[in-house]
């Protein structure tokens, strides 16, 4: 399936079975929670390493000269399509970001950011990145809970506009099989991923707002440290796939490290818990429902 010329002139059709987001659903439960953080190296990583979003970061995007600060810049209007108000549609804007950003990988297929294989990959990252956050430094999902999640995925979906390559995932089964199936036979190590993961100097250009001299001297460490922590919480498959190494103790520390944040998390406040955007929505909603 092929995403209209124009795409922002797509509307989804409504769906009786689509279950709604708010503050009653579980995604806005867990998207917002800033253990979110610790799993953000991870989700980004396994963007990339489909070839399509791999070509487009390197051929569209100035990743490689800004790749701390577009990381900085990206979390508010991601976290923005699930907690903004509906009429913000920060969603298409998201959608739009993307416009004109186009790859060609190395065996020449090319590739359009808005092609709808490709962003559903992205938003499938993001589902499973909140299973995956709760599974390492919080409360894992029950079966129940996957599958709920898994039910607000279309309404979450629909708020980008963007035309679904098959069907929505039935089920958490469903989506494993198609998890699964585009880690067996799409994902690939590339020279997005590698950059990323292995260049010394990734991180080199400071984030906005960030003072120079203060991120020239924390760049490689925090690099470093994010590397280990995405390795951390990636699949053994995952590490397969990419060539990192992942030794007994590296799996003692970060079994220690996954420990220490869940005893912690136990003493943050409710409201703490989450990123200021996700905040600010969660407040809101508050209100207006008071």
């Amino acid at each position: 399936m092929t995403i209209p010329s124009q795409p922002g002139n797509y509307t989804p059709q409504a769906d009786r079975s689509t279950v709604p987001l708010g503050p009653e659903s579980l995604t806005w439960k867990l998207f917002g929670d800033m253990r979110f953080a610790l799993v953000a190296g991870r989700t980004a990583t396994l963007q990339a390493m489909h070839p399509g979003v791999g070509a487009v970061l390197w051929d569209s995007s100035r990743f490689r000269w800004e790749l701390a600060d577009r990381l900085w810049r990206s979390v508010p209007p991601i976290l923005g399509v699930i907690y903004d108000e509906p009429k913000q549609s920060t969603g298409r804007t998201v959608r739009d970001f993307h416009k004109g950003m186009k790859g060609t990988d190395t065996t020449g297929r090319h590739w359009h950011a808005l092609k709808p294989e490709l962003f559903y990959w992205v938003h499938a990252t993001f589902v499973e990145s909140m299973v995956a956050a709760q599974q390492h430094f919080g409360t894992p999902l029950t079966p129940s809970e996957k599958d709920q999640l898994i039910a607000e995925s279309p309404a979450y979906w629909a708020t980008y506009g963007v035309r679904a390559p098959q069907e929505h995932w039935a089920d958490w089964a469903d989506f494993e099989h198609y998890w699964n199936t585009t880690m067996e036979n799409e994902l690939e190590r590339n020279r997005t991923t590698d950059f990323a993961l292995h260049t010394r100097d990734a991180l080199r250009p400071p984030p906005t707002n960030v003072p120079a001299l203060l991120w020239s001297a924390v760049h490689r460490p925090a690099h470093a440290s994010l590397s280990w922590v995405t390795n951390g919480v990636m699949s053994p498959q995952e590490r397969e796939i990419l060539g990192l190494r992942w030794a007994q103790r590296d799996r003692l520390a970060f079994a220690a490290t996954s420990a220490v944040v869940r005893q912690a998390w136990k003493l943050v406040p409710e409201d703490r818990g989450y990123f200021p955007r996700a905040a600010a929505g969660i407040a809101r909603a508050r209100m207006q429902s008071n």
